[in-house]
C-alpha cells in the first residue's frame, strides 16, 4: 500500500510541477504578448507621428507656393494698373494735343476767311 502512496504522491507532485511549468509558460506568453502588443503600438504611434508631420509639411509647402502665387499675381495687378494709369495719361495728352490741333486748324481756317473777305474788300474798294 505504501507503493501505492508513493506513486500518487509522485503522480500529484508531477501533475503540480506540469501546472507550476504551465502557468510559468502562459506567464512568459502573455509578458511576450504584452511586449510585442506595446511594441506594435509604438511603431504605430510613431508611423502616425510622421504621417502627421509629412502631412503638415506638405501643407506648408502649399501654403508658401501659395504665398509666392498670390504675390506675382498682386505685382502682376499692380503693373497692370500702373500701365492702364500710364495708358490714361497718354490718352489725355493726346486729346490734349489734338484739341491743341483742332484749334489751331481753326484759328488757320479762320485767318484764311478773314484773308479772303479782306482780298475781296480791297479788290471791290479798288474796282
Amino acid at each position: 500500500m505504501s507503493d501505492w502512496k508513493t506513486k500518487l504522491e509522485n503522480i500529484k507532485k508531477e501533475q503540480e510541477a506540469a501546472e507550476q511549468k504551465h502557468k510559468a509558460d502562459l506567464e512568459a506568453l502573455n509578458q511576450r504578448n504584452d511586449s510585442i502588443t506595446r511594441s506594435k503600438k509604438n511603431e504605430l504611434d510613431n508611423l502616425r507621428d510622421e504621417s502627421e508631420r509629412e502631412e503638415s509639411r506638405r501643407n506648408e509647402r502649399h501654403q508658401q507656393m501659395d504665398n509666392v502665387q498670390t504675390k506675382m499675381l498682386e505685382q502682376q495687378n499692380n503693373n497692370l494698373q500702373k500701365t492702364n494709369i500710364d495708358y490714361a495719361n497718354q490718352l489725355g495728352e493726346l486729346k490734349k494735343s489734338s484739341d491743341s490741333q483742332k484749334e489751331k486748324e481753326k484759328e488757320r481756317q479762320l485767318m484764311e476767311k478773314t484773308m479772303l473777305l479782306e482780298n475781296q474788300k480791297s479788290s471791290k474798294i479798288g474796282s
